[in-house]
């Protein structure tokens, strides 16, 4: 990510007239009001106490006004169905459920309760109840994004997936169907080049093999909080130092529109404001259909399929650059969009030029008569550096021991970030360098979740896995069947578990994985024949549009 990976997926719940700004854990386990606190406010009064409170961000507040409220025998269906969020969002589903299906009896045809108890009903896994108050909801409100993207999901558990891509479609066409956003891409000034949209120094190491074949041909977008220090280090990155760096804000500002955009996922907005019976009204845009006239993705990691493979924002782009036939058909099954295989660039650079393994030793001091095992953690909950710490530590003393945390540890999860500077490692690689280094380095390699792993396999390096089973289950990004997953099927006597590392890291230094496997496994996951020549086949790809048009 990182990029996001690196930015969360939420869940947007429907309520009455405001966005709410979420989690609230610091009211989770005790929301309460006195009754000795009021001097007996009427019933109009308190619903605007908690509307201000709400729309204010004061979730606590709001919270114990409409509980007072529900506490005097009041009924109001906008108070049972906002009140239903805030408990939600706490993880209190059973008690949302209650005060959406109490607002539903009040007003049966208010579309907020419907569209929310459909959402915990999903969450709760009441999948075919679920359905049915999705529909109703879009039945009453039939242009919701939202909605349609929640029955999508609901649909797809329940394996209508057919059903569920028309769902999804329909959401696609909802939210691309602005008059704002027809006009703008009929009228904006189009720049006759390619624009990379760079969400960090992550995407920026991905992009570049394929910028600097011909610079010229290509411009970079940026998101508008990126700082100058990032610029100036990507500017120091590229071979043309002059190659044009633009922020989104002013493309937009200006009225520009790129011929092809490439972008590693869509899920990013921009607020503009319409005028409706000359009524200035704010809407969100997927800010790729604003940025580029031809939108290709360029794939980032191989790992994480459910946000990777299944999310609807793929459905926004003409066409998608994948490593190989495993996700090609799974793109094309899912999205029925053009797809083409371009093997893997960023790691044009370890068959050619290569790397100075003896400089790489020195520069992460190590020590040459020790083996080096390089553990690459991702982030978030699936990150093994709290479960397995310790264990690691102690290989210290045989072993070279080098760390890459994932880029956005030191901000989503700062504790574990600092316990890796606690322990004696050779080194903790903790730049936003490009990684491809480290797989030249190690004689192992270690990982827990996310596309590390499939660079290995790729590579045909030596590698063990963690198992993190618990943390896995049920991921948000991972699905129910990740590839991550699939690929330590194959490899049970390479899985770690707490209490084993070591006696695992010695079989597996000793015995690699066998190579007839390894060499089917790469070749259903990349395209390798186009190993060491990647960034010239994504090249040729972005560079025409035939592919995209078949």
């Amino acid at each position: 990510m990182t990029e996001r990976e690196i930015n969360h997926k939420r869940e947007i719940s429907e309520i009455e007239t405001f966005p709410i700004p979420f989690p609230l854990k610091e009211i989770k386990d005790n929301i309460f009001i006195s009754s000795n606190s009021f001097s007996k406010p009427s019933k109009e009064l308190i619903i605007k106490q908690a509307l201000h409170f709400h729309s204010q961000g004061n979730i606590q507040e709001a919270a114990k006004q409409y509980k007072y409220f529900i506490d005097q025998g009041f009924k109001d269906h906008k108070v049972f169905s906002n009140y239903g969020v805030i408990l939600k969002n706490l993880g209190k589903l059973q008690d949302a459920e209650l005060l959406y299906r109490k607002a539903i009896k009040i007003k049966p045809d208010y579309a907020e309760a419907h569209s929310n108890l459909g959402n915990v009903l999903k969450d709760l896994r009441k999948l075919k109840e679920a359905e049915l108050f999705l529909r109703k909801s879009i039945e009453l409100k039939p242009y919701s994004f939202q909605d349609h993207l929640h029955l999508a999901e609901v649909l797809y558990d329940l394996r209508k997936k057919e059903e569920a891509k028309i769902c999804e479609w329909k959401a696609i066409e909802i939210s691309t169907s602005s008059q704002y956003l027809k006009s703008y891409r009929e009228n904006a000034k189009l720049v006759n080049k390619t624009a990379f949209f760079i969400l960090g120094l992550n995407t920026f190491n991905h992009f570049k093999p394929i910028i600097d074949i011909n610079p010229d041909l290509f411009e970079i977008i940026v998101q508008d909080n990126v700082d100058n220090e990032t610029i100036l280090k990507i500017r120091n990155e590229l071979n043309n130092k002059e190659i044009a760096i633009r922020y989104i804000n002013e493309i937009i500002k200006n009225k520009l529109i790129y011929k092809n955009l490439v972008s590693v996922r869509s899920d990013m907005w921009s607020e503009i404001i319409e005028y409706k019976n000359n009524i200035p009204q704010k809407s969100r845009l997927p800010s790729i259909k604003l940025l580029g006239k031809n939108n290709i993705r360029l794939m980032y990691t191989a790992g994480k399929n459910k946000y990777t493979i299944n999310s609807y924002w793929n459905k926004y782009y003409d066409g998608i650059l994948c490593y190989g036939t495993y996700h090609e058909t799974k793109f094309k099954a899912k999205h029925n969009i053009a797809t083409a295989q371009m093997g893997y660039p960023r790691f044009d650079k370890y068959f050619k030029p290569g790397f100075d393994r003896d400089y790489l030793l020195e520069k992460f001091k190590c020590d040459p008569k020790k083996k080096t095992i390089v553990w690459l953690t991702t982030w978030s909950d699936l990150s093994s550096v709290e479960n397995y710490i310790k264990e690691f530590s102690l290989l210290r003393s045989g072993n070279n021991i080098v760390v890459r945390p994932h880029p956005t540890m030191k901000y989503n999860d700062p504790d574990n970030h600092k316990k890796l500077f606690t322990v004696d490692f050779n080194y903790i690689d903790n730049t936003t360098d490009d990684n491809v280094q480290l797989y030249a380095l190690a004689d192992l390699m270690i990982f827990d979740y996310g596309g590390p792993m499939f660079g290995a396999l790729y590579l045909n390096k030596n590698f063990a896995f963690l198992d993190m089973e618990l943390k896995s289950k049920n991921n948000s990004y991972l699905g129910e069947s990740s590839s991550e997953d699939y690929l330590k099927s194959f490899f049970p006597d390479r899985i770690a578990k707490s209490g084993n590392l070591k006696s695992i890291c010695d079989y597996c230094l000793n015995n690699p994985p066998s190579d007839s496997l390894v060499s089917s496994l790469r070749n259903k996951f990349f395209n390798t024949n186009y190993k060491g020549k990647s960034a010239e086949r994504a090249y040729n790809l972005i560079n025409s549009n035939d592919w995209i048009k078949k």
